[in-house]
C-alpha cells in the first residue's frame, strides 16, 4: 500500500534522504496524490509525525506561533527557568521576542558587515595552513584541518572570544551535539543524541556564551 511505501524504511532524517531530501518528498507526494493532486501534508509513522510537503502549508504552519511555537521543540523544552535571558536559544523563540532578537543579530550579517571581516578570515585560514606545516604533517585532513578550526576560529573572532584548540574543541562538542540527531533514524541513536543534548548541551552552549559577554562586559574592546 502507500502507507507501506512510505513506513518502509524511509525515514525523511536518514542519512540517505538528508542527501537528496527533493527526490524523497516528491515521490511521498505523487504516492499520496488525491484526484491527481500531489499531497501536501503526509503522516510518517517512521519519525513518527506529520510531514508538510507544500511551500504554501509550511509558510502557514511557519507564521502560526500560537498553534505551532518553537518554544515547544527539542530547542526549547525543558530550558531552565534561572537561564538569564540573553543566553537563551533564539530558535525556541516565537513572533515580537524572535523579531526583537533576530532583529539585533541581523545587523551583524549584512553583506557590508560580512566584507569587513574578509581580511581576517584570510589571516586564520594563512595561519592554519602555516601550524600545519610547522608541524611537520604529511596529509591533509580537510574537514578536521581546515573545515571545522577555521569557522569556529572567524566566529570567535567576530564575537569577540578569546580561543585557543580547547576552546575550539570544546564550541565544536557542543555545536555537535545540537544536531547530531537530526541526521540519525528515530529510536537507537536518534534518542541518544537528543537525550545527551537536553541533558548537557542545550544548557551548556549558552551559558557559555553568556559567560564570554559578562567577561566582555568587564573588559570591553574594539570588537
Amino acid at each position: 500500500s502507500k502507507k507501506n511505501k512510505l513506513t518502509n524504511g524511509r525515514c525523511p532524517f536518514s542519512h540517505d534522504a538528508i542527501q537528496n531530501p527533493s527526490k524523497l518528498h516528491a515521490e511521498i507526494r505523487e504516492e499520496h496524490a488525491q484526484e491527481g493532486e500531489p499531497a501536501k501534508i503526509v503522516w510518517n509513522e517512521k519519525i513518527p509525525g506529520w510531514m508538510i510537503l507544500d511551500y504554501g502549508l509550511v509558510k502557514k504552519i511557519a507564521s502560526d506561533h500560537e498553534t505551532f511555537s518553537s518554544a515547544n521543540s527539542i530547542y526549547g523544552n525543558d530550558v531552565p527557568d534561572d537561564l538569564p535571558e540573553i543566553a537563551q536559544p533564539l530558535i525556541a523563540m516565537d513572533g515580537e521576542i524572535h523579531q526583537i532578537k533576530r532583529k539585533y543579530l541581523q545587523e551583524a550579517f549584512k553583506t557590508d558587515e560580512i566584507d569587513k571581516w574578509e581580511p581576517v578570515a584570510r589571516r586564520i585560514v594563512i595561519e592554519q595552513l602555516d601550524y600545519l606545516l610547522r608541524n611537520g604533517s604529511e596529509k591533509l585532513e580537510v574537514m578536521k584541518d581546515i573545515a571545522i578550526p577555521v569557522p569556529i576560529k572567524i566566529i570567535c573572532e567576530v564575537m569577540g572570544i578569546e580561543y585557543d584548540d580547547q576552546k575550539i574543541q570544546r564550541i565544536k562538542n557542543h555545536t555537535d551535539a545540537a544536531v547530531a540527531f537530526l541526521g540519525a533514524p528515530q529510536g537507537g541513536r536518534f534518542v541518544e543524541y537528543q537525550n545527551k543534548f537536553n541533558a548537557e548541551d542545550k544548557v551548556l552552549l549558552p551559558l557559555f556564551i553568556f559567560e564570554e559577554i559578562e567577561k566582555k562586559k568587564a573588559a570591553p574592546d574594539d570588537k
